[in-house]
């Protein structure tokens, strides 16, 4: 009986963590994913500041043909965004992923300057 339900745990453990599969930047789920990670690692030296601006991509997926069809609107570059909010400087940024059955995907990306 022990080795059974050790055995139901670890199958448990095995399907709940393998809803998420690699090959695309960023890490998504089938069902639904929301992260937010920082853009770089590297904060040394870096100053607290007030300003932002953030950018999104909205991407939609046509998930029935197998052909992998998708269209991208707006532009997350860090020049553009930079630029839309009056920015001399930027520090760092964060990024944030949210995904909807892999169909429905928007990243933004937040910009912390001056």
């Amino acid at each position: 009986m022990p080795l059974l339900k050790s055995l139901l745990c670890v199958t448990t453990l095995l399907l709940l963590t393998g809803c998420t599969f690699f090959g695309q930047a960023p890490i998504t789920g089938y069902l639904l994913t929301s992260t937010a990670t920082p853009y770089t690692l590297d904060l040394n030296n870096t100053p607290v500041v007030t300003g932002a601006g953030e950018g999104t991509i909205l991407r939609i997926r046509e998930p029935f043909s197998g052909y992998g069809l998708y269209t991208e609107l707006n532009s997350n570059a860090i020049a553009d965004i930079a630029a839309n909010h009056g920015m001399q400087k930027v520090y760092f940024a964060d990024l944030e992923n949210f995904s909807l059955f892999n169909i429905w995907r928007t990243q933004t990306l937040i910009l912390y300057g001056e």
